[in-house]
């Protein structure tokens, strides 16, 4: 009887010292903001990048990207460059692996009024742009407070600073096959299991839109 508690007792400790080994953690600030047309977005983009920490930090954004795989070319330098599943895919662990390369991140933030885009990153370039109004009007269920749309992008443009690029694109000159659409405010179905940052934002979205609906979200 003794061995048999002593052995659920390893068990159980193990499991927590693995939990605590394997977790994976990442702190993204702000380091500078370059604003142009208003000057109060200060606190909202610094609040931003404090959920966006949180969001890549948790267990439920941890385990949705894990059980993923992704497409080879969704990395911007190539199949042949990044480590590939038995199917010739991006593994999700992978993915996590990438993100969390750095464990301390500063990058500077350009607020943008209106573009063609939600935002743009190049990739290792520690400078990312985003478009606020169109932030704004692209997740109107978060519009109460311009920080959660902001910390979507912000998840979804680091992806493209740790190394990944769209397999997709946009505008009436794309090729059917590689044209994006969104139908009903839901991600498109030909592209959200193959393509990384696409995908990391609408996890992050979904995660965010839980926690403000059940007030879970820092100040």
């Amino acid at each position: 009887m003794k061995k048999i508690i002593l052995f659920l007792y390893f068990l159980t400790f193990s499991s927590v010292v693995w939990s605590q080994v394997d977790k994976k953690i990442i702190n993204i600030k702000m380091k500078n903001l370059i604003c142009r047309y208003t000057t109060d977005m200060g606190p909202s983009a610094e609040k931003a990048f404090r959920i966006a920490t949180a969001i890549f930090n948790s267990d439920e954004f941890q385990k949705e990207i894990s059980n993923s795989n992704f497409k080879c070319d969704s990395y911007c330098q190539g199949c042949s460059l990044i480590s590939l599943n038995s199917q010739g895919r991006i593994s999700g662990e992978e993915v996590l692996r990438r993100l969390f390369a750095e464990r301390d991140v500063a990058i500077t933030l350009e607020l943008k009024e209106q573009g063609g885009a939600l935002g743009e990153t190049t990739p290792g370039s520690y400078y990312t742009k985003a478009w606020y109004k169109n932030i704004i009007e692209d997740m109107p269920e978060l519009a109460d407070d311009f920080s959660y749309g902001l910390a979507v992008n912000i998840c979804h443009e680091y992806m493209h600073q740790v190394g990944f690029c769209h397999i997709y694109c946009t505008g009436w000159m794309c090729p059917k096959k590689r044209r994006l659409v969104e139908r009903d405010g839901k991600p498109d179905p030909k592209f959200i299991n193959d393509d990384v940052t696409y995908k990391v934002g609408w996890v992050a979205y979904y995660i965010l839109k839980k926690w403000v609906e059940e007030k879970k979200v820092m100040d």
